[in-house]
């Protein structure tokens, strides 16, 4: 019983961390992301991973394309199990969500609750005027 109630408490303490994660502006203010709905949950016993989709916003005046997003890193206990989110294109004024995701697992035990999550993205794009962008953005969940 005790232990079903500490996988729960973590579950729950993970899911929020994760959903909360981050508003990501790229560079010019082009881009924004944000965590979507979680699309898959795996136990493994020691370990829980989840796994979210994306939602990009463009906020620029024209159409930018060839999106990647990578998790570069993530903090102690936080391992990155898929870390690449691609979209192809997002028009004007207009947002995405994506058929992907990324998926992060967590050992039961390395982290305390409340323990804030800072995960390492690398924002690659080209923008409406067909430039090449590289942002490197540290997110905070709480």
């Amino acid at each position: 019983m005790a232990r079903n109630q500490w996988t729960t408490g973590l579950c729950t303490i993970f899911a929020i961390a994760l959903i909360a994660l981050f508003a990501l502006p790229a560079s010019g203010e082009d881009l924004n992301i944000a965590v979507g709905d979680e699309i898959g949950t795996e136990d493994q016993g020691t370990s829980l991973s989840r796994s979210f989709s994306v939602k990009i916003f463009n906020s620029s005046p024209g159409a930018v394309s060839s999106i990647s997003l990578k998790v570069l890193d993530a903090s102690a206990g936080i391992h990155v199990v898929d870390d690449t989110v691609i979209v192809s294109s997002v028009e004007a004024n207009n947002y995405v969500i994506s058929d992907d995701g990324f998926t992060l697992s967590v050992e039961r035990g390395t982290r305390s609750s409340g323990e804030a999550i800072f995960l390492h993205w690398l924002v690659d794009y080209t923008d409406a005027a067909g430039a090449h962008q590289q942002v490197v953005e540290t997110v905070s969940a709480f």
